[in-house]
C-alpha cells in the first residue's frame, strides 16, 4: 500500500467529519478545499476556545467514568496550558495574580461597593 498522495487529504478528512462540518468546507472557495493548511486552520479556528471557556472546563472539569488517569492529566494540561498561553502567562507571579483575581470575581461584594472599594 502506498501513501495517500498530499492532494487527497482533504477528501479523505471530509469522509470523516460530520456532514455539517464537511459542508462548511465545501463551501470554501474552489482553489481552497484541496489545500490541507487552509482547510486544517479553518477548522481549528472555528474549535478555538476562548479564555473563558478554556478557564471554565479546567475548574470544573470531573473524570468522565472509564477515562483513564492519563487521559485525565492530558486534559486537564490541555485547558491550563491554553487558559495561561491564551492570557500570557510566563511567570509565577503572574499565575499568582491570575489565581487571586480569579478567587475575586467569586467573591460576592456588599451591596454598596462603592464604599466596599474605597481606600
Amino acid at each position: 500500500m502506498g501513501e495517500i498522495e498530499e492532494t487527497m487529504w482533504v477528501n479523505h478528512l471530509l469522509g470523516l467529519l460530520p456532514v455539517k462540518l464537511a459542508g462548511q468546507i465545501i463551501k470554501l472557495p474552489g482553489d481552497k478545499t484541496t489545500d490541507y493548511d487552509f482547510v486544517m486552520s479553518k477548522l481549528l479556528e472555528r474549535f478555538k476556545l476562548n479564555v473563558e471557556t478554556l478557564r471554565t472546563k479546567f475548574m470544573n472539569f470531573e473524570r468522565p467514568l472509564g477515562t483513564l488517569w492519563k487521559e485525565l492529566i492530558f486534559d486537564l494540561r490541555t485547558y491550563l496550558d491554553g487558559w495561561l498561553g491564551s492570557l500570557e502567562v510566563k511567570y509565577f507571579e503572574e499565575l499568582k495574580d491570575l489565581m487571586i483575581a480569579d478567587q475575586l470575581k467569586k467573591t460576592r461584594f456588599p451591596r454598596d461597593e462603592r464604599n466596599f472599594f474605597r481606600l
